[in-house]
């Protein structure tokens, strides 16, 4: 007993700190979520006395019933499980513990036949109903109205019950030897992986889709995957691309949506004989200083902060910089993004900001692919236009940003490079298609721009201090 309290202590706390610092791992591994198991084991283990009197239960069960609904209606996934798994975990461990010696009304409710059917299936049910919301999200449409929520519930009720009575209770009954269990599951555990990986390299086979895409179109730009990436802002022989390595004359920083830029401000620094520094990462604000913890995939994100204040040492080091590009994802004119503007403008640097590329709603090659696929034959779908822009959405997502960014650029003298009347097709002038996804450009579309950046920072000069 003493063992498995301290073990849920210990388990409790190392959650609370893996929620704060790796979610994802706090909510898939044994040792943050051990605790959970502990406290049922306390309550098989008779740790804690039962309940004899009826009112006891009656309280017990109640109570534990509450906490279970109030986590259903008002939790969200964010800081879970850590120290905000305590209730409903504490409400099933009271539900149990109510009946070890008699049952309520509560304990009748939960016995009833429909509840039980339920209770008798979950596990096929839980198997069953995300894979068809899955695959009808990701086929037909994000949105599940009404008719289609329940249509999936009933379907999900019969093959769970399929599944229940042809294999889980076979299975169930079958005398079979450990070794012989383990010999099998081992096998089709390594059948799946297998399979599963050759599946994935398939993606655009023939006999699943008919589209095939230009390999270009499909990717980020050249130096993406080198420059934009952990420790690319300080491959200096890789990164700083031009005549003058040691004395380069522009930067680039922000996240992706600066980075979609590198070409355009490569073929603009070459055709001056300038030298262009890319100093950026993906999904991180290089330049936009915060004291807030970055947060990356559930983990603090090191190599963004410091990439942060590696740019104004950059800024503070190197005297030859007479440009700075920056871009961001629909940049809002915060107090951060104000601040750290006020903060660049301050070195008397010809600075600018890269706007924001039209938007697709839906990715246009998922689109493309999904309209192309030869199951479409047996399950039929509306196809969509994938390669038109709806102005109506763009220009909505586009203006929130627009809005409070533009007056804090206008207040500091920053032109904003607007890129939307350059685009209004999202075909360059030779056809081919700009985008790599909802709203990143590929190399087509980072060089049909370059002309464009040339005769706006010519009509265009920015202000200096």
């Amino acid at each position: 007993m003493i063992v498995l309290c301290v073990l849920l202590v210990l388990s409790l706390g190392i959650s609370e700190y893996m929620v704060r610092t790796n979610a994802i791992d706090a909510f898939y591994l044994l040792h943050s979520r051990g605790w959970e198991l502990a406290l049922g084991g306390l309550i098989g283990l008779g740790a804690i006395p039962p309940l004899r009197k009826q009112w006891g239960i009656e309280i017990a069960a109640m109570l534990g019933c509450i906490l279970i609904i109030l986590s259903v209606l008002f939790y969200h996934e964010s800081g879970f499980p850590g120290l905000k798994a305590i209730i409903p975990c504490l409400g099933a461990a009271l539900f149990i513990y109510s009946a070890q010696h008699g049952t309520g009304i509560a304990h009748k409710v939960i016995s009833s036949r429909a509840l039980v059917f339920t209770g008798l299936i979950s596990y096929s049910l839980y198997l069953w109903h995300w894979p068809l919301i899955a695959f009808y999200k990701s086929y037909f449409s994000p949105e599940l109205s009404l008719v289609v929520q329940i249509s999936i519930t009933i379907l999900s009720f019969a093959l769970a019950w399929l599944s229940f009575k042809f294999v889980e209770t076979p299975f169930r009954r079958m005398n079979i030897p450990a070794k012989r269990v383990l010999g099998l599951g081992f096998a089709a555990i390594l059948v799946f992986v297998v399979s599963s990986n050759l599946i994935k390299d398939e993606n655009e086979a023939g006999w699943r889709v008919t589209y095939k895409a230009d390999k270009a179109i499909l990717r980020a730009n050249d130096h993406y995957k080198t420059c934009a990436v952990d420790g690319g802002a300080f491959n200096r022989e890789d990164c700083i691309i031009g005549p003058n390595k040691d004395r380069y004359e522009v930067i680039i920083a922000g996240d992706s949506h600066a980075a979609h830029y590198i070409p355009t401000v490569l073929e603009w620094a070459k055709s001056k004989n300038l030298t262009v520094r890319i100093f950026l990462r993906g999904a991180c604000r290089t330049f936009v200083n915060s004291e807030a913890a970055i947060i990356r995939q559930g983990k603090a994100d090191t190599y963004c902060m410091e990439l942060g204040k590696a740019f104004y040492e950059t800024l503070d080091q190197d005297k030859s910089i007479q440009y700075v590009f920056l871009g961001l994802m629909l940049a809002t004119g915060t107090e951060e993004v104000k601040a750290s503007l006020k903060k660049i403008d301050a070195y008397n640097k010809n600075t600018y900001f890269l706007g924001s590329v039209p938007i697709f709603e839906h990715d246009p090659h998922q689109c493309h692919i999904k309209n192309n696929l030869l199951v479409s034959k047996v399950f039929p779908r509306p196809a969509q236009n994938c390669m038109a822009i709806d102005p109506v959405y763009s220009n909505t997502k586009i203006a929130e940003s627009h809005d409070s960014l533009k007056p804090v650029l206008a207040d500091l003298g920053i032109p904003y490079f607007d890129p939307l009347p350059h685009m209004q097709t999202p075909f360059d002038k030779d056809g081919h298609f700009m985008f790599m996804d909802t709203d990143h450009l590929n190399q087509y579309g980072g060089l049909h721009l370059w002309p464009h950046l040339d005769r706006f920072l010519a009509q265009n000069p920015a202000s200096t201090n």
